[in-house]
């Protein structure tokens, strides 16, 4: 029996089909070498949800760019101490660094006003403000040393200070040895107290022995890891210091560019999706932990700051703000574009949120 032509024709066309199969199921065959993309992290390896969420961006990074790109985590110090992160990536000695913006503050102040800042933004908020008018200020102040940023995520705070002294007024705080960073750190010294930054996993000891009599933190979710639970006699709240953390990714500004258009479309997009999975996973976090504290009838530690602490926090607040970046022109300019946003969004929240929440308060049942 003889092939027809049309016969010998499908032939061909599944031949070089199943060819084409062969090809895509050999990818070292076709496929150029992975480009190795070095991320530098200022988290501890293990470091609890931000540490995770490092990872978590470094894997999905690599599997977007379908392993094209092979994105390669460096915890802190293993590649050049945290605070040399930013410079480093503005190198070239990395392409990514997964971050705090405050932690490049001496550089311009305005870094401040990205991470978050005592009595600023709620982690919506923050997520607005990174997002929307927010954006061009923080492309022109990282301009300058080569970066491209984004946000990575934010980190939602529950409650404020563990301490191991009653905080109920002014005079509470003199003299307060108390472990905090960033603005928190300023308005506290400006109050008398003796605030200092003291590693993580020093923190219980420290509390326990006396060292510290309080830290001001970004918990709760991450409190019993670091087992500060059980070291301090009272947790103030609400969370003024800081109300949210902006965790930040900076790119190599050269590597960025050289990204193919898709490329940018993925990473984009796995960092919007992070951002907004990090602010998910601490409010889960901090309700589960809030609620495991009452079970175990430890909920007596949680106390509110009066109204004097709070006035008195806030107007201290806004002075180091403001003189915080009177020194720069550039700096003063963006805090009061961050402060506009501020009302505006204050506005809304309170028209909206926050009268929804209060009237959940109400004393009616509901779906009981």
């Amino acid at each position: 029996m003889t092939n027809s032509p049309r016969t010998f024709q499908r032939r061909q066309i599944l031949a070089s089909g199943i060819g084409a199969l062969s090809l895509l199921a050999a990818p070292n065959v076709v496929r150029a070498q992975a480009q190795v993309v070095r991320m530098i992290s200022v988290w501890g390896r293990g470091f609890p949800l931000v540490g995770a969420s490092a990872q978590r961006l470094a894997e999905r990074l690599t599997a977007i760019t379908d392993g094209a790109l092979r994105v390669e985590l460096f915890a802190a110090g293993e590649l050049g101490s945290p605070g040399e992160a930013h410079a480093r990536t503005g190198a070239g000695e990395a392409e990514i660094y997964h971050g705090v913006e405050y932690f490049w503050s001496a550089k311009n102040p305005a870094f401040h006003l990205f991470s978050g800042v005592p009595f600023g933004l709620t982690g919506l908020e923050l997520l607005g403000w990174l997002n929307g008018p927010g954006a061009a200020h923080w492309d022109a102040i990282q301009a300058p040393f080569n970066i491209k940023p984004f946000s990575a995520g934010v980190v939602a705070s529950g409650l404020g200070v563990w301490s191991n002294r009653r905080l109920e007024s002014a005079d509470d705080f003199k003299g307060l040895t108390i472990r905090s960073s960033g603005l928190a750190r300023t308005v506290l010294k400006s109050l008398g107290a003796d605030a200092s930054p003291v590693s993580f996993s020093r923190l219980p000891t420290a509390l326990s022995v006396g060292v510290l009599d309080a830290t001001e933190w970004f918990g709760p979710w991450a409190d019993p890891r670091f087992e500060i639970t059980n070291a301090a006699r009272y947790l103030y709240g609400p969370p003024v210091f800081r109300p949210a953390l902006g965790i930040s990714v900076g790119l190599n500004l050269p590597f960025w560019f050289s990204l193919s258009d898709p490329h940018r479309l993925a990473f984009r997009s796995v960092f919007a999706a992070e951002s907004q999975n990090l602010l998910l996973a601490t409010h889960r976090e901090n309700a589960r932990w809030l609620a495991q504290l009452k079970r175990e009838a430890q909920d007596s530690k949680i106390r509110d700051f009066s109204a004097e602490v709070l006035t008195l926090l806030g107007q201290q607040s806004g002075q180091v703000l403001r003189e915080t970046m009177s020194g720069s022109e550039q700096a003063t300019a963006i805090l009061n574009d961050f402060l506009s946003f501020r009302t505006d969004s204050f506005r809304e929240v309170l028209n909206g949120s926050s009268g929804f929440m209060k009237s959940r308060e109400l004393p009616f049942s509901f779906a009981r």
